[in-house]
């Protein structure tokens, strides 16, 4: 089972050790890649899984969605949005009447 770690509440702290954990991550993955290229093996020995996880990571403490997820994610911010319901009211009555609208990005 991994054990995980909580970092610390003040966000100046927590940024400085993001970025010195993404650097000794970085620098790991960089190591593993390298030693499996001249290695000459078939895989990177974790170094894509590593990165993946960090920017996984980075991505949850910045509240982001990653590119992979951003048109579910889109579709979600548009359907919570407060005037969403008016939207679909007013685009249905709209094509009744023989006209098309569209949400534009």
């Amino acid at each position: 089972m991994s054990k995980t770690i909580d970092l610390p509440t003040d966000t100046q702290q927590r940024d400085n050790l993001v970025v010195e954990i993404e650097k000794r991550v970085e620098a790991d993955a960089k190591t593993r890649a390298y030693d499996a290229g001249m290695g000459g093996e078939w895989g990177d020995r974790g170094a894509g899984a590593l990165r993946n996880a960090l920017r996984i990571w980075k991505d949850g403490l910045a509240g982001r969605v990653p590119p992979e997820l951003a048109a579910y994610a889109t579709e979600v911010l548009k359907e919570t949005h407060p005037d969403y319901p008016a939207y679909l009211r007013l685009k249905a009555d709209l094509e009744r009447l023989g006209g098309k609208i569209g949400i534009s990005d």
